[in-house]
């Protein structure tokens, strides 16, 4: 059985023979799915894999109190926890793991053109392989643990770099470790071809065979992807490109802080990084502030 919290993927049920349920909760706002609702839909189907994106992982932590002990043993079954489509933190899934003991937890990386590319679950990850920068060198400000670890390549599937650099449209790929550029694709699955969207498939399809996923990121030592945001998210500064994800995982460590984006403000080439934060207490407000100078300080 398997439980879809991404409403869509309650699709991939019927074709591969799945009894699938989808949980009591408003599927456009993934953060309504409570721990309560989720062990029903698991109860339902006799479920062994879940799929929830992060956000709806976060709130069936914060709603596990409200868990009668019948559900908490429902919750105690599943096999497989699978999240994705945004960010997912290691904190997080120990958490999750913490409710549902028996399930391994896994990260798959993919998008609608070629789904699966890489899969890991974060929380085998040692600190000795979070510091582990992709030339090999020790880094004492942590900033690979702030990446996103998807994962090697899964059976079949090649990734390459597209490096960012002045010349950022160009064919030429490389799987040298530590270079950041827009992650690269191969794979017997890619997508044929966009319906009726030429430019896109021209623009997608380089070099021919490939796919260009949209993302950026860079390969480690070890062959594994981190992903470090998307392609039009990088700020262009006179520095050089700055990728939002590290710089965003580092911030959102804070206690001040409920979430957090960094944008670029100016033109490309020297653009200015402009950091926007949500603290706790500011959740749901739609009016925007400075941040006091000691808040300020700590980002």
């Amino acid at each position: 059985g398997f439980v879809a919290a991404f409403a869509p993927f309650a699709l991939y049920g019927p074709p591969l023979g799945l009894p699938c349920a989808v949980p009591d909760m408003d599927v456009t706002a993934p953060h309504t799915l409570t721990a309560a609702a989720l062990a029903d839909a698991v109860a339902a189907v006799n479920a062994t894999a879940v799929f929830a994106s992060p956000a709806a992982l976060r709130n069936v932590v914060a709603t596990a109190d409200d868990l009668g002990a019948q559900q908490r043993n429902v919750l105690a079954t599943p096999r497989l926890v699978m999240s994705a489509g945004a960010p997912v933190p290691t904190e997080l899934l120990r958490d999750v793991k913490a409710l549902m003991p028996a399930a391994q937890t896994q990260t798959p990386y993919g998008m609608t053109e070629v789904l699966p590319v890489a899969s890991i679950d974060p929380t085998t990850l040692t600190d000795e392989a979070r510091r582990d920068e992709p030339d090999g060198s020790a880094h004492g400000s942590d900033t690979r643990a702030s990446g996103v670890c998807v994962g090697p390549a899964l059976e079949g599937v090649q990734i390459r770099i597209a490096p960012l650099d002045a010349q950022a449209d160009h064919d030429d790929l490389t799987d040298t470790p530590g270079v950041l550029g827009e992650i690269v694709v191969r794979a017997p699955h890619v997508k044929l071809r966009y319906h009726r969207a030429w430019g896109a498939q021209q623009a997608s399809a380089r070099p021919q065979g490939w796919h260009r996923t949209g993302d950026v990121g860079e390969l480690d030592r070890h062959g594994r992807l981190w992903v470090h945001g998307r392609r039009v998210h990088v700020v262009h500064t006179s520095q050089g490109p700055l990728a939002p994800y590290p710089v965003e995982h580092r911030i959102a460590a804070l206690p001040d802080v409920y979430d957090v984006a960094v944008v670029g403000v100016g033109p490309a080439g020297t653009a200015q990084a402009v950091v926007i934060i949500v603290p706790p207490q500011r959740m749901g407000r739609r009016d925007s502030v400075l941040a006091d100078p000691g808040l300020a300080a700590r980002v």
